[in-house]
């Protein structure tokens, strides 16, 4: 529309402008009320930017079903970014959509448990006229035909979390994902090719589009380290599975990391340690698949030889995570045998006003190896100097100090311990696994 010239074919519309020139009526705080580019003269949902939009793409639809080289029993509707919160709208308010394919849109906003998430950096929109009619919760519980939702892992316009929430109340039976990592606001062919394979399995019966996988998280674990295990449709044609998980709240700026998953039997498992129960747990998995014949792509000239799809997210709110107790995790390479000295310093320079203070030692018998050796730490292990009292938890820990020589009170009496390692020391891979804070609480 904005290079529309005169005397081009077009809907006369007249002054009614629906782009995001009108941005006023378009953003996030899509307004209803009126002006001089809108259609009534009282606030109403026919005034926003979205409506018009969504009413072009139904019109779209009976031009369509009019043609003759058109089954208008098979017709999709398919759209990325704006287009993706349009298609669920369009999928929502017309019956004549058979399939449907949002990318990077159509997730609706925060919802559920993600509300008051710590450091979420996307907050509910005010209910107001456009809620029940103009933004995606109003639709999704009306989708009722196969839908596929297309996007990436940290995008901005259509989070996953939302998605994962408000599509809790999706009408449809048929719900199918595909999400590349690390990315925002694009994709990848292994992605982006499942667009024809959704459309070649339900409008045209050509292609069967495996079922979701199925993933599982065990949070009550014996070493307190959540557990993944995703189970696949059709096992023997997966070519690998990814596990991701994180525990940054902001859907933007998150890393995601590869849990490593491993094959054991049907299914692959793999752990997620965490590092702080103050943070949520988010979870999802990718199945890739064989692509065993040559398929049309949008933008693409080569097919991938393998296609991807998506679990559904798993979300732990913080109070919702369950551990056994919190433990630091470190590996240490020590060529000969020696005795490592961990020292915690809690609640330095008063740090926690009116909290408890103090010094505390942890020693670790190694021995000689070649190989990298895992050493774990529990809170209760952690002596205090000149005391006989245990490190409480790990919550007001300022200070952590890795050492050769340390004193700690044995009998009563202050004893140094371990010895120069002959070369510098070698750590890596330091983690926090599990965990209730200092309330018991999870």
């Amino acid at each position: 529309m904005d290079k529309m010239q005169p005397g081009d074919a077009n809907t006369d519309w007249g002054a009614i402008d629906p782009t995001q020139k009108h941005n006023t009526h378009y953003d996030t705080s899509g307004s209803a009320k009126p002006d001089d580019k809108t259609l009534d003269a009282v606030e109403s949902p026919r005034n926003n930017n979205w409506f018009l939009l969504v009413l072009a793409a139904r019109r779209a639809l009976t031009f369509l079903e009019q043609q003759p080289e058109v089954d208008p029993a098979k017709l999709g509707v398919n759209g990325h970014s704006m287009g993706g919160k349009i298609t669920v709208n369009v999928a929502g308010s017309d019956k004549r959509v058979k399939a449907a394919i949002p990318s990077c849109g159509g997730t609706g906003t925060i919802a559920g448990k993600l509300v008051d998430l710590p450091e979420a950096v996307v907050k509910p929109r005010p209910n107001d006229i456009t809620t029940t009619t103009i933004w995606e919760e109003a639709h999704i519980p009306r989708v009722t035909c196969p839908i596929l939702f297309l996007s990436a892992s940290n995008d901005h316009a259509g989070p996953f979390d939302a998605m994962t929430e408000n599509w809790k109340k999706i009408g449809s039976k048929n719900v199918a994902y595909t999400l590349v990592p690390h990315f925002t606001h694009r994709s990848l062919p292994e992605a982006e090719v499942c667009r024809t394979l959704w459309f070649d399995h339900y409008l045209k019966g050509t292609f069967a589009f495996p079922e979701t996988p199925e993933l599982t998280v065990n949070l009550k674990t014996a070493d307190g380290v959540p557990q993944v295990t995703v189970k696949t449709d059709r096992p023997d044609e997966v070519e690998k599975v990814d596990i991701y998980y994180s525990i940054d709240p902001n859907h933007v700026m998150r890393f995601w990391r590869d849990a490593e998953a491993k094959k054991n039997g049907n299914v692959w498992v793999a752990n997620c340690p965490i590092m702080s129960t103050a943070q949520p747990l988010l979870v999802f998995a990718n199945v890739f698949y064989q692509l065993k014949k040559d398929t049309v792509m949008e933008r693409r000239d080569k097919t991938p030889s393998t296609f991807m799809i998506t679990s559904k997210e798993a979300i732990y709110h913080p109070s919702e995570l369950v551990a056994a107790e919190v433990k630091a995790v470190f590996e240490v390479l020590c060529p000969q045998d020696n005795m490592l000295a961990i020292e915690a310093k809690m609640n330095v320079w008063g740090t926690f006003p009116g909290k408890p203070s103090g010094d505390f030692v942890f020693k670790k018998v190694l021995k000689g190896s070649p190989d990298w050796q895992t050493i774990s730490i529990r809170p209760e292990e952690m002596i205090k100097k000149n005391s006989t009292e245990t490190l409480p938890s790990w919550e007001m820990v300022t200070e952590l100090n890795m050492t050769r020589p340390a004193t700690c009170l044995v009998d009563g009496k202050e004893v140094e311990f371990g010895k120069g390692w002959g070369k510098p020391i070698e750590l890596r891979n330091m983690r926090w696994e599990g965990g209730r804070n200092s309330a018991g609480e999870p």
